[in-house]
């Protein structure tokens, strides 16, 4: 719905959908956004496929019974977004634990509603916030994500705690 309302104020804006999802079934009507629905690839196809991607979609479910999934774990799926070089629309709970980090690094547009106004709106901003959410992306990955130092911490707790 908030992609219609997109495309209705936007109508030269070229709007479609792919997701990487497996089997998730998806079915559409003829006038509304393009929706592809493909299965869940390696990481060099996956990046290939954000060389036509204008915006990175990061859902997190609303539903009560993901509540403790959404506090207290962060997507392996947010550090490739986060290196992706591409603006990210996180689209979930506030108190989950990647909205908190996302919202403190300002590294990307933050949709924590079901409204599809509301999150049309933001959609809109995204492109407006490109270049900062961008940028703010990069230096997040590069200062808390990077594999050596993650490897370091985790050997490194290990070793204190010997």
């Amino acid at each position: 719905d908030a992609l219609q309302i997109v495309r209705d104020q936007y109508p030269d804006w070229e709007i479609s959908v792919t997701c990487r999802s497996g089997m998730i079934s998806c079915s559409t009507a003829a006038e509304d956004v393009p929706v592809k629905v493909l299965p869940f690839a390696s990481e060099a196809i996956v990046a290939n496929d954000m060389l036509s991607a204008d915006l990175l979609y990061l859902p997190l479910p609303f539903q009560q019974h993901a509540v403790t999934f959404g506090k207290f774990s962060m997507s392996t799926k947010l550090v490739t977004y986060l290196g992706s070089g591409l603006p990210i629309l996180y689209h979930g709970p506030q108190d989950a634990a990647a909205c908190k980090l996302l919202t403190l690094h300002d590294a990307a547009v933050i949709c924590t509603t079901l409204d599809a106004g509301t999150i049309a709106s933001q959609i809109v901003e995204s492109a407006s916030k490109r270049e900062s959410t961008v940028d703010h992306a990069l230096t997040l990955a590069r200062s808390q994500f990077m594999l050596a130092d993650q490897q370091s911490r985790f050997w490194g707790t290990i070793a204190e705690a010997l």
